[in-house]
C-alpha cells in the first residue's frame, strides 16, 4: 500500500515523512526513539522501504523521487504532483501516482531509471501492488485509487448518484511494458466501482491496501442534493471488493458506511487503512477526529465496530506491526507518532506518543492548519462530521458541485 509511513520487514524499524519540514525520520521502534530527520526532496508525501533496505520517498512539490541508500541520497524527477508510492515485491520497481498529470510513472530502482508515465485517468492518488508471494513481480498487479470520483454513465453533476468512486487495476507486466513504450493504459486493465451506498457517491479516495485478492478502500461519501444539512451531505465509508472476477459494479464485498447510527459515532475523513496480517480486523486513521477507529470483519452477521484509539493532530496514515498487536500512526500536524496497543480491545491504549520532527512553520500557520483539518473540535464542526478539509481535500477542491 502507498502510506506516510512504512516499517522494516522485521518491525524494528519506522519511516516516516516530515512533509512540512521535507525531511524523513526513522524511529527504533524497541527503544521508540527518532533518530535525526534526514532531507529529502520538497514536500515528501509517500514513502517505502525495499527487501534490502532502501529508503524511497516520493516528493510531491519537487515532482521527485528521493533513494536513501548506505548513507547516499539519490533524486530522480518523476512528474508533477506525486502522491501514491508503492514497489513491487522484490523492490525492483516503484510505481508512483502523478496526482494531477492522470499518469503513473514507473521507475526501475535497480537502474535508477524513469521508465515513462502511463496515462491512467484524472486524480490518480492510493496505489499498491499484490504479492502472491513468490520472486517473479511480473505476475503481481498494480492498484490504483483515484482521488476524484467520474461521471456515472448517463450521470450528472449535483446528483447523490451522478458519480462514482473507481479503482483502477493493471497487471504489471502491461505496466512496465506500456511505460517502456511511453504508452496508454493497457487493454488488459480493468475497473472497480465504489459504492453504490444509501448516502450519495465515494469521494475522496484517500486510503487503499490490498490483502490477499481483496482490495479495501477509505474514502468520503458525497450527497449534493438537498437538503444540505451537516449530517446529510459528507460521510465516511469503507469499501472492500475483490480483485479477481468482473470487477463491475464493485463485485460482492464490504460496504461500510462509518457514520451509520446503528454502526458508530460520527468519523470524519478516513485518510489511511491497515488489515491485520490474519484479515480478521481493519484499522482507518480519522484525519478530523484525531483517532482510530477498529473495525471487527471476523462475525458472521457482518462487520462491528471495535471502538477507537486515540492519536495526534490529523492522523493520516497507519501501518502494523509483523505481528499484529501494534500500530503505528503518523500525525501530521503534531508532528509525531501514535504507538497503539491492537491487543487492548477494552482500554485501547495509547502506549506512547514520539517527536518525529520539529516545527518549521510560524505558531499561526500551524494553528490555521490545524483548525482546517479538525472536526473533532464543537466550535468547528457540530457533532464531528465535516472539516473544511473534507470539501476542500489538500486545500483545493473535492470536485463536487
Amino acid at each position: 500500500m502507498s502510506a506516510p509511513l512504512a516499517l522494516s520487514p522485521d518491525g524494528s524499524t519506522l519511516w516516516v515523512v516530515n512533509p512540512d519540514a521535507g525531511s524523513v525520520t526513522a524511529v527504533d521502534t524497541t527503544t521508540l526513539r527518532a533518530a535525526a530527520p534526514r532531507p529529502v526532496g520538497t514536500e515528501p508525501w509517500s514513502i517505502a522501504l525495499t527487501p534490502s533496505g532502501d529508503v524511497v520517498v516520493a516528493n510531491k512539490a519537487s515532482g521527485s523521487l528521493s533513494i536513501l541508500s548506505d548513507g547516499r541520497r539519490t533524486d530522480l524527477p518523476v512528474g508533477a504532483e506525486p502522491a501514491g508510492l508503492a514497489l513491487s515485491p522484490t523492490g525492483r520497481y516503484a510505481f508512483v501516482a502523478l496526482s494531477t498529470s492522470e499518469a503513473v510513472a514507473v521507475v526501475d530502482l535497480g537502474r535508477l531509471e524513469v521508465l515513462g508515465p502511463v496515462s491512467v485517468g484524472p486524480w490518480p492518488w492510493a496505489i499498491a501492488v499484490t504479492d502472491d508471494g513468490d520472486a517473479d513481480d511480473l505476475d503481481e498487479s498494480v492498484v490504483v485509487a483515484h482521488r476524484l470520483a467520474r461521471l456515472s454513465p448517463g450521470g450528472a453533476e449535483g446528483r447523490d448518484d451522478g458519480k462514482e468512486g473507481w479503482v483502477t487495476r493493471v497487471p504489471l507486466s502491461d505496466l512496465a511494458e506500456a511505460a517502456a513504450e511511453h504508452d496508454h493504459l493497457p487493454a488488459s486493465a480493468t475497473t472497480a466501482l465504489i459504492g453504490p451506498y444509501e448516502f450519495g457517491h465515494a469521494n475522496g479516495l484517500d486510503g487503499l491496501a490490498v490483502y490477499g485478492e481483496r482490495l479495501y478502500v477509505a474514502h468520503l461519501l458525497n450527497s449534493p442534493e438537498f437538503p444540505r444539512d451537516f449530517e446529510t451531505t459528507v460521510s465516511a465509508a469503507i469499501t472492500s471488493v475483490p480483485l479477481v472476477g468482473d470487477p463491475a459494479g464493485g463485485g460482492e464485498g464490504l460496504r461500510l458506511h462509518l457514520n451509520d447510527e446503528s454502526f458508530s459515532t460520527p468519523v470524519n475523513h478516513p485518510t489511511g487503512i491497515a488489515v491485520s496480517p490474519d484479515g480478521l480486523s481493519l484499522y482507518v486513521t480519522l484525519g478530523g477526529s484525531d483517532a482510530v477507529m477498529g473495525v471487527d470483519l471476523s462475525l458472521e452477521g457482518g462487520p462491528r465496530l471495535i471502538g477507537f484509539w486515540p492519536t495526534g493532530s490529523n492522523p493520516r496514515g497507519i501501518v502494523l506491526s509483523p505481528d499484529g498487536s501494534r500500530a503505528y500512526v503518523l500525525n501530521y500536524l503534531s508532528r509525531d507518532v501514535s504507538v497503539l496497543d491492537l491487543s487492548d480491545r477494552v482500554g485501547r491504549s495509547e502506549l506512547a506518543r514520539v517527536p518525529v520532527v520539529g516545527e518549521t512553520l510560524p505558531t499561526a500557520e500551524l494553528r490555521g492548519k490545524v483548525l482546517f483539518h479538525n472536526a473533532s473540535s464543537a466550535r468547528l464542526s457540530r457533532l464531528g462530521w465535516i472539516a473544511c478539509a473534507t470539501c476542500h481535500l489538500g486545500g483545493g477542491s473535492d470536485g463536487t458541485t
